[in-house]
């Protein structure tokens, strides 16, 4: 049976890292996924403090399985807006993440989500795909030091690799096998790439999934229904449970619920509640000490 094993901390970003893991410890998880957005979601802001960071989770009972990790600035650049085909951009983020895997080294976190680039249609796409290919090929390696794994989560509705064709394309340049692939229903969804395909392509990567439930289109415009709770969208939750048993999946499942604009935390709690609920209509296993708001 497909088995949630995580819950990730974008499910509280209103809160800082703190609330988060006490909200997850209590729901009765023992694994944890990290995430950092920059000030959206600051729960590794910079300047943080590897060790602070390893005894709170260890304060929690909490093992961390992975960080999603996006900075937001870099040398005063947005990252958002990088392109890896500028020499610039290349080694500032090249500089950066090779700081940033020695601290989760430290921390304890095994799998670091990197970045492939901002969605873009411009001429030099594919130079960008293949520049992003060279950094994330020597960071890889850079990683294998520190027993870190690096994962990018594509297709991405906001990625520069935002078709199946384009993740295809990057891990096809990749010159290292300590990438792997992160498959998210959200943007399985929205794009509208089966997850057969997906398997098809990419699952010889595949080393971590998300969940979370979308609706509608790919509206190309960073505003596309991503952010809903199980239950509340149109994802097939019991499809993409029984296809991964049928491949063979046996890696981490996080739930990766989020919530924008300042939802109440005991509104957010509800939401939890649904999607366990749901989830587990759909032939979603959780951990057996997982429960609902206590």
């Amino acid at each position: 049976m497909a088995k949630i094993t995580a819950c990730s901390t974008l499910v509280y970003t209103t809160g800082d890292l703190n609330e988060a893991l006490t909200r997850i410890a209590i729901r009765g998880f023992s694994r944890v996924e990290i995430a950092h957005m920059g000030e959206y979601c600051s729960h590794y802001p910079s300047g943080q403090d590897p060790y602070k960071v390893k005894h709170l989770l260890a304060n929690h009972g909490l093992k961390p399985i992975a960080i999603n990790y996006f900075p937001d600035h870099i040398v005063g650049q947005d990252m958002s807006a990088c392109k890896f085909n500028v020499d610039a951009n290349a080694r500032q983020y090249e500089s950066h993440m090779q700081d940033f895997i020695r601290q989760m080294h430290e921390v304890g976190v095994p799998l670091v989500l990197a970045l492939v680039g901002r969605r873009t249609e411009a001429l030099d796409c594919d130079q960008q795909i293949t520049a992003a290919a060279d950094v994330l090929s020597r960071l890889a390696g850079y990683a294998r030091r520190f027993g870190i794994k690096l994962a990018l989560e594509i297709p991405h509705c906001y990625s520069i690799c935002n078709t199946l064709q384009r993740a295809k394309d990057i891990f096809d340049r990749i010159e290292s096998d300590n990438i792997g692939a992160v498959f998210d229903c959200t943007h399985q969804q929205v794009i509208g790439y089966s997850v057969q395909e997906y398997l098809e392509e990419l699952g010889d990567r595949l080393c971590h999934v998300h969940l979370r439930d979308a609706a509608g289109k790919d509206t190309a415009d960073f505003h596309q229904n991503l952010e809903l709770t199980p239950g509340r969208g149109e994802v097939d939750f019991r499809r993409i449970a029984r296809e991964l048993d049928d491949f063979g999946y046996q890696g981490e499942v996080t739930l990766e619920l989020e919530y924008q604009g300042g939802l109440p935390l005991e509104k957010i709690e509800l939401e939890v509640d649904v999607a366990i609920s749901y989830l587990r209509e759909c032939g979603w296993e959780f951990p057996e000490a997982v429960c609902r708001t206590k």
